[in-house]
């Protein structure tokens, strides 16, 4: 509890005015969920988000650089532009998610569901990659993609 009322205070004192309001942040970090929120620009780096649901967030342009966000509920959130660099998503589940022209370079991937990732592209049941930086990720498959994985991991 007292870790959570710290990182609370911490984020009140950094994060940028942006689309988004700090109590959803709070909300989030308090309750691990914020379901549909909108998150927009929201500087999240490094946060602890283990299990969280944001499930139809908007996550567009948000920083989760070294985030921890094993096994989050991300099912139909927009997570456009958005910074996922070194990021640990495994376990996650992304179906539906719109990551187009998202960083996610050395994320971990491993054991995400994707839903079919459908990689060029935009379709209701897949996840969207279109232009995505997958540099040094490791895919869902545990294998890594290599250097130039541009909306698709090449192995």
């Amino acid at each position: 509890m007292r870790f959570v009322l710290i990182l609370s205070f911490l984020l009140c004192l950094g994060l940028p005015a942006w689309g988004f309001e700090r109590a959803l942040v709070d909300q989030l970090i308090a309750k691990g969920a914020c379901p549909k929120c909108d998150l927009s620009g929201a500087d999240l780096t490094g946060l602890y988000l283990v299990g969280v649901n944001l499930e139809e967030a908007n996550l567009n342009d948000v920083k989760l650089d070294r985030a921890k966000l094993t096994k989050a509920k991300l099912k139909g959130a927009s997570l456009q532009g958005a910074s996922l660099t070194d990021a640990h998503l495994g376990g996650a589940d992304l179906t539906k998610a719109n990551l187009t022209h998202a960083d996610l370079t050395r994320a971990t991937l491993y054991h995400a569901k994707l839903g079919g990732a459908k990689l060029i592209g935009a379709s209701l049941y897949y996840t969207n990659f279109e232009g995505a930086d997958l540099d040094d990720a490791f895919w869902s498959d545990g294998t890594l993609c290599l250097k130039g994985s541009l909306g698709e991991c090449i192995r």
